[in-house]
């Protein structure tokens, strides 16, 4: 596992869409996530600082939508389930993450 102090976004994404566990149908979106963050990852210092804003927020979006997808097919998969108590897999990730640093 990174440290959060390791200033890269790439494997982070790696892992975030490893535990999203992706449908075929997703491939293109988590290929543009792939896409953006070694864009990011590998901006020379002066054009990142003045790019991030941007790239980081389109990077969100994509990351976002996926794990929207991914409540979406958890909640048809369990139709019974209330939205609030549905956690996703990123969901899970973020809450392991967390405690990790703590």
């Amino acid at each position: 596992m990174r440290s959060p102090d390791d200033g890269l976004v790439g494997p982070a994404v790696a892992e975030t869409l490893r535990a999203l566990d992706l449908p075929p149908a997703d491939e293109a979106l988590a290929a543009l996530a792939t896409t953006l963050a070694a864009s990011i990852d590998g901006m020379p210092p002066g054009v990142r600082s003045a790019m991030l804003p941007q790239v980081s927020g389109q990077l969100f979006r994509v990351l976002r939508e996926l794990d929207a997808r991914a409540r979406r097919r958890n909640r048809e998969a369990k139709p019974q389930a209330k939205c609030a108590d549905t956690m996703s897999a990123l969901d899970e990730l973020r809450t392991r993450r967390v405690g990790q640093w703590d």
